[in-house]
Formats: C-alpha cells, structure tokens, sequence
C-alpha cells in the first residue's frame, strides 16, 4: 500500500473539452484542475454528464494522481483556491477512490483503542 499526502502549491485550471488516453480508453473531458506540490501531481478531469468515469488512481512511480468527476463538481473545486485556507491532497493506490482535495490536513494512520 502506498498513500501520500501533500500541501498544494500551486492550482492551474483548463475549462476546455479534451480528449484524454486512459488505460488504453479515449476519454472526452470538459476541463481539469491540476494541482501540484512537494514533487507530486493530482489530476481532477471533468467529464460532461452521463459519460463514463474510469477509475480515479495514484501511480507512485510518476508521482501522480488523477480522477474523474463530473462537471458539475467544478465549482465545488475551484472554491477550494478562494478559501484561503491551505489545500491537501490526497492520495491511496489500495483505496484510489478516497483520492481527495481538502483543507483538513489528511490522516495518515488511525489508532483504535479497545476498553
């Protein structure tokens, strides 16, 4: 398992369709936010509705992770870098779904302590 949080420093945003190439897939998007920090990368692509969301994943060997929402997610992300409030990200290769954009410092490890 491998997971890696970092503080975003840095957000650039596309508001324009592409086509991306995942797993061997062509994938139309309307736009992504890319957000980079430490030496990391999170792609979040924004796909027109009804279209099919591949997988989100984190590669370590490219440092990098991305995921697939819908657009009409976008204003919800672009919020994110007018809070003024630091971002994390966050992201699991075991758990890819929880790949994640928050201003709560993510966890890295629970302790459970049974009475």
């Amino acid at each position: 398992m491998a997971s890696k949080s970092f503080l975003v420093e840095n957000f650039t945003v596309h508001q324009s369709q592409r086509m991306v190439f995942w797993k061997g897939a062509r994938v139309n998007t309307v736009g992504n936010l890319t957000c980079a920090g430490s030496d990391h990368r999170f792609i979040v692509y924004f796909l027109a509705d009804k279209q099919y969301a591949p997988q989100s994943m984190y590669i370590p060997e490219f440092k990098l992770g991305v995921q697939f929402v819908s657009k009409r997610e976008l204003d919800s992300y672009l919020e994110l870098q007018e809070i003024g409030a630091p971002v994390y990200a966050y992201l699991d290769t075991d758990n890819p779904e929880w790949n994640a954009l928050t201003v709560n410092e993510p966890v890295r490890s629970c302790n459970y302590v049974m009475a």
